[in-house]
Parts: C-alpha cells; structure tokens; sequence
C-alpha cells in the first residue's frame, strides 16, 4: 500500500516541458512584481539581497528537502523559534555566540530526529506528525519561556561586525575612521554561506532509490531541523531579540517559497539542485507578493499569502496530474487548472500596478522563451522519433 509520504515524492523521470509549465509562476511573479518594487538606488541592492538570503530561507530549504524525499515538514515554524530561543538565552547567560548558533542547530537535528521517530519509525503520515510535533514545540515553548520576549544584551555581536578597511584620501593619508556594515550583511553572508554548503552537498550527493527512501527521509528530516533552528538564531542578527510564538505556523512565504521553486512538480534526476537554485528566487518572489498585492490580514493570518500558496498548489498538482493522466479528461483538467491559476496570479499582480505595460512585456518575453524552449523539445523529440 503506497504510503502518503509515496504519493508526495516527486515524479522520478524527467520531463522538460514540465518543468518548464511547473516554473511558469515563478516567472510570472517575477515579471509583474520585480518593476513595481522600487527604492533609493543605493538601498534596493541591498534590499534584495536582504530577501534572498532570507533568514526563512533556511527554513524553506529544509522543507524543501523533505518533500523531495515525499516527507511534508510541518514543524518548521516552531523549529525555527525554538532556535531563536535556545540562541538568545544561551547569548544571555554569557555563552559564545558561534556556541549558541551551534546549539540551535543541534536542537533542531533533535526535533527533527523527533519527527524522524514519527514519521519513518512509526509510519505515520507527515502531514498530522510533523503538525503534531510542530504543536508540541509551541506548546512547550509557550510553557519554558517566562516572558514574550528574549532581549540580547547590547553588543553581543560586536565582533562580528564587518568593517571596510581604511581607504586613502586625495591627499594619500589613510582616513581615520572606516565604515562599519550593519548586523544584517553579517547575517546574509551567513545565511549566504550555509546555503552554498547545502548546495554544495546536494552536488556530491549520488541519488537515493526507493531501497534506501526511510534512511534518506529520517536523514532529511533531521536536516530541515537544524536548518530551520539555524534560521531562527541568525534572526537575532538582524532583530537582536528572539519572540515566543504566538501560534503554532507563522510565515506563509517558506511554503510558498517551496511549491514556486517547482520542489513537488520538477521530477527526474538533477532537479533538486534545480530547485535549490530557484529557492532565492522563489523567496523575493514571494516576499513581493506580501508587499505589494492585496495586503490583507486577520487573526494573525495574511489572506493574500494563503492565496499564493493554493494558487502555487493549483500548479503542482495540475503537473503532476499530467504525469500520471493519459486521458483526454485528466489532461483537460490538467490545462485548465493551470490556466486558472496564471490568470488568478496576473491579475493579483496587476492589480493597484502603475507598471502594467512594463510587466506586459516582461510577461510577454517571459512566455516567448517559455514557448520556443518547449518548441524546441517537440521538434528534438520528432526528430528522435524519425530516426
């Protein structure tokens, strides 16, 4: 009996027009929102370098690698606090920062070992386990810590502070005092750094069969944990207080993030690190979609990210449904899901945009290259056919 874990783990051949369909909202986002998001020429660098090297990101690579292995992490919310946590009370008992961050990644492995327990060794569903697990964190967290909030003492970073080295003025003298960077481009090169790691062990790493699946899973999982747990202390970089969760999911943009990078749809061989590659992205993607379409909010839930995520949903499964249909109904049904869901993120773009005729084109150049790749097979794959 196929397990759900089974049933989400992404298809094993490879299907380039696929994939191509199952970035397409990527690239739509990217095309309407990218021109409205505007600012002062010497911050917008920085602003989206600040949204790539999210500290979320951490988290959504964890969750990525889960569901490429079949396995939904639902507790990456809660991991992610709990590192904050374990990191800023560590910091305020006098104990070395790189200590701290370590530890807050050890205890994510711990939580995700916990899920692992669940998951793998006692066979249940992903979905109610690591919601589950997740629970039982915010649970405990909301029981452990006395106060709201974890306010790190003033300078606890002070070492890590990156400064520019002192550059010679007209005259040639050295100039007495050299630029300081904020916290925060320390936590993006971080966050920089153990991202290119990740990515750099998924390069050396040889593909798992379904023989070995359970290992890989447990193995997963454990990395979502710390990875998750790490993101949460490098938020102290920037914030320089970790808070107590006030429910038990927080920010919709990791799940977002995820299903825009193509992690359930893109299948075949390489198509993780394809992935990971587009999780950056994926993330300003959906960092812009927060910001500039249809802000709305209400009992601590932001509306317009559920709408991202059912309408990133939409796409996966009507990928996915191609895959598995081979009848004129599923493949119908397949189109039609697809062309609901570009239409519904278009016009959530556009709307309130004073860059229309500049995402039009950008939409329209988007979709040119789109339609010549996928030309391009057909035409490759008749001529395979004919000889």
């Amino acid at each position: 009996m196929r397990t759900f874990e089974d049933k989400l783990a992404p298809p094993t051949r490879g299907h380039a027009g696929l994939d191509i369909r199952a970035l397409l909202p990527l690239m739509v986002i990217t095309a309407f929102l990218l021109p409205r998001w505007s600012g002062p020429a010497d911050a917008y660098v920085t602003d989206v370098a600040a949204q790539v090297a999210s500290p979320y990101l951490l988290a959504a690579m964890g969750m990525m690698l889960a569901m490429r292995m079949g396995v939904l992490d639902l507790s990456v919310w809660m991991t992610l606090s709990a590192g904050g946590l374990a990191a800023a009370a560590l910091i305020i008992r006098g104990v070395s920062p790189w200590l701290a961050f370590l530890t807050a990644a050890a205890l994510g492995g711990l939580i995700g070992t916990l899920n692992g327990f669940v998951v793998v060794g006692r066979r249940w569903p992903s979905l109610t386990a690591t919601a589950g697990v997740g629970l039982f964190v915010f649970v405990l967290l909301q029981a452990v810590v006395p106060t709201h909030e974890l306010v790190l003492p003033d300078g606890a970073f002070e070492d890590w502070l990156i400064t520019a080295p002192a550059q010679p003025t007209a005259e040639g003298e050295l100039a007495t005092q050299t630029v300081t960077f904020p916290l925060g481009v320390t936590q993006s090169i971080l966050i920089a750094g153990v991202y290119s790691l990740v990515m750099a062990m998924l390069l050396t790493t040889r593909h798992t069969g379904r023989r070995h699946a359970r290992r890989a899973r447990w193995l997963v999982l454990i990395a979502s944990g710390a990875l998750s747990a790490m993101g949460g202390a490098c938020v102290l970089l920037d914030h320089g207080s970790a808070f107590v969760p006030q429910l038990p999911f927080d920010d919709l943009r990791i799940p977002a993030a995820v299903l825009l990078a193509g992690t359930a749809a893109l299948g075949g061989p390489g198509r993780t690190m394809m992935a990971g590659f587009c999780l950056p992205i994926a993330m300003l993607a959906a960092t812009m979609w927060r910001m500039l379409v249809w802000p709305m909010g209400s009992v601590g839930i932001e509306w317009q990210m559920v709408l991202l995520v059912a309408l990133a949903l939409m796409i996966t499964l009507a990928v996915r449904y191609v895959r598995v249909g081979r009848t004129r109904r599923s493949t119908a049904t397949a189109y039609g899901l697809t062309l609901l869901a570009i239409a519904g993120l278009a016009l959530g773009a556009l709307v309130h945009s004073h860059h229309t005729r500049t995402g039009l084109r950008y939409l329209a150049t988007v979709v040119a290259i789109a339609a010549a790749l996928r030309l391009t097979l057909t035409i490759r794959r008749r001529k395979q056919r004919r000889s």
